[in-house]
């Protein structure tokens, strides 16, 4: 039977073998069967958590796939079990992948073993372009083309240039551009609080003079240096014993005594290793007498007050005349780049409005509601107050200039589903989304609300579709782009007749890479399993150690 039909396995097991033999027992033989059967057919061998996520052909199935578990290999692996043993037609099968470059790799791993005979792979953009063919001209953002962004800054140009708006603008972004701009992403409106914390963790910190530093502390000390037109040098080497040594800030002077001040903060104290790290560097400083050594700590950088408190006496002694610039002329050093970062900020901000399907009421109305005031920060207020403009005139200025974003094409591509139009064609050939029998979603724990109703669209129109999602919790990267865990948590309330399943095995990393990767995210889940019986090294170390790399586009990509 499961030769020659393999789709009556389950109802025949329902009907005749139910009292006999657990729902976990058929499935044990079907995972059997499949691993037999690539066997027979000299393909790769699925391992049995892979051969029991293709063994089941009946229900929306949830993969949660751990690192290097062959997520990639499964959906092949199902694909091609689906189609020549389970004879499903290629066009009955859309295969939906994340960006441009694996869905091109799943269609040539694909074609490589089909041949002809295999289906699409596709971005959920491109689906979308298949389906509506907008008449517009598609903007977006790449390393060589920032159409989308540069569409953001002409709407941004047009208010700094407005007499009516200039002030606003201008004071908005100088106030704000010598503070946090992090800030800004603090509240996401659709996460936790802990969620966007963490994600704020993770995010470059950019001084006035546009450099990245390598925490908040190190941040403000550039800022006051900066504001006070102090010359200094980032992370100036040194030789210490035969090895390059780079203390934070380093200030050349005129004097014939001291030669240098040099400024260390040290974000870390309480730790054994990284506290006598701090007396060997304080101890070196000590015998060199020709320069001015000042260690800093969070207690001396909290705040930019905290800083002046701490800075300004001792520097005042070699700087006589130091003086904050003025509000106008740090205007003038920083304008461009302060656009630019607005820019990003802005085009990031709007993308996610978009992808949360937000209006420009629904923003509008955060900064109208009292309740809402009440729960925002003056920040967010004032970024609130300006950020719904900008996004009325950028609709506005698509609609005028023939232009179409992505996700504006996404939302047309939703209407247009459900008004029952599903046909969509591409370069290799036509289809209709109401006769797909499978749905392989890639990449599942970034999935946003936007991609959820193009698939719900399909799914009521077409009642036969059968969801296959992979993804990986663990390795959920969007959430600040506009991406929801809720539809990979909530699988199997959200989807009916759904299953949840497991691959877990490791085949990239050794076993203490894996083990320390299941401690960190202990209790958040099933566990990868390592392959390799190999132990393998882990080395520890401080991240503030690292040099962020000064990458321009690092700097925020969401809110």
């Amino acid at each position: 039977m499961l030769k020659e039909n393999y789709f009556s396995a389950r109802e025949y097991w329902s009907c005749h073998l139910k009292d006999q033999l657990t729902e976990q027992g058929f499935f044990g033989i079907l995972t059997q069967y499949v691993i037999d059967w690539f066997k027979a057919n000299e393909l790769k061998i699925p391992d049995r958590e892979q051969a029991a996520c293709i063994a089941n052909v009946w229900d929306n199935v949830q993969i949660v796939a751990r690192a290097g578990s062959g997520k990639t290999s499964t959906i092949i692996n199902k694909t091609i079990f689906l189609i020549n043993h389970c004879k499903i037609h290629p066009s009955e099968i859309l295969i939906l992948a994340f960006n441009k470059d694996a869905a091109e790799e799943v269609n040539k791993r694909l074609e490589k073993v089909l041949k002809q005979e295999s289906p699409q792979a596709m971005t959920f953009h491109a689906l979308a372009y298949g389906i509506v063919h907008p008449k517009e001209n598609l903007i977006y953002d790449q390393l060589e083309n920032l159409g989308k962004s540069k569409s953001v800054q002409n709407v941004i140009d047009s208010y700094i240039h407005n007499p009516k708006y200039a002030d606003e603008f201008r004071t908005f972004m100088l106030k704000y551009f010598k503070k946090d701009w992090n800030r800004i992403i603090l509240k996401g409106h659709n996460l936790s609080k802990k969620e966007m914390i963490e994600y704020r963790r993770s995010l470059p910190n950019i001084g006035l003079d546009g450099r990245y530093y390598k925490s908040m502390g190190e941040k403000r000390i550039a800022d006051y240096l900066f504001e006070f037109d102090i010359p200094y040098y980032y992370e100036y080497n040194f030789s210490w014993n035969g090895i390059n040594y780079r203390p934070n800030f380093t200030i050349k002077l005129n004097k014939n005594t001291i030669k240098r001040i040099v400024i260390e903060y040290f974000g870390l104290v309480g730790d054994l290793d990284y506290d006598k790290d701090i007396n060997d560097k304080i101890n070196y400083w000590k015998s060199r007498k020709e320069y001015l050594f000042l260690d800093m700590y969070p207690k001396d950088a909290k705040n930019m007050d905290s800083i002046e408190d701490f800075l300004d006496e001792k520097l005042k002694a070699f700087f006589p005349n130091m003086e904050k610039l003025p509000e106008n002329e740090i205007w003038n050093r920083i304008k461009k780049r302060a656009v630019d970062e607005f820019s990003k900020v802005s085009s990031s901000f709007i993308s996610r409005c978009r992808k949360l399907m937000l209006t420009i009421d629904s923003i509008a109305d955060l900064v109208i509601d009292k309740t809402k005031q009440n729960e925002l920060s003056d920040l967010e207020l004032d970024f609130l107050r300006i950020i719904w403009k900008i996004y009325r005139d950028y609709l506005e200025s698509l609609k005028q200039n023939g232009e179409q974003d992505f996700d504006g094409l996404m939302e047309q591509a939703i209407e247009v589903v459900n008004q029952g139009k599903l046909e969509w064609n591409r370069r290799k050939g036509a289809d209709n989304l109401g006769s797909i029998k499978y749905l392989f979603i890639d990449e599942f724990q970034d999935f946003p609300l936007l991609f959820f109703e193009l698939i719900s669209a399909i799914r009521k129109h077409n009642d036969y579709v059968k969801l296959f999602c992979v993804g990986d919790d663990w390795q959920a990267i969007n959430n600040f782009a506009g991406s929801d865990l809720k539809y990979f948590n909530e699988f199997e309330e959200i989807i009916n007749n759904s299953k949840k399943l497991y691959i877990t095995t490791n085949y990239r990393s050794y076993q203490n890479i894996v083990q320390v990767g299941n401690q960190v995210m202990k209790e958040k889940g099933e566990p990868s399993v390592p392959d390799s019986t190999l132990e393998g090294n882990v080395l520890v170390t401080y991240l503030d150690r690292f040099k962020q790399s000064d990458m321009k586009n690092l700097f925020i990509r969401g809110i």
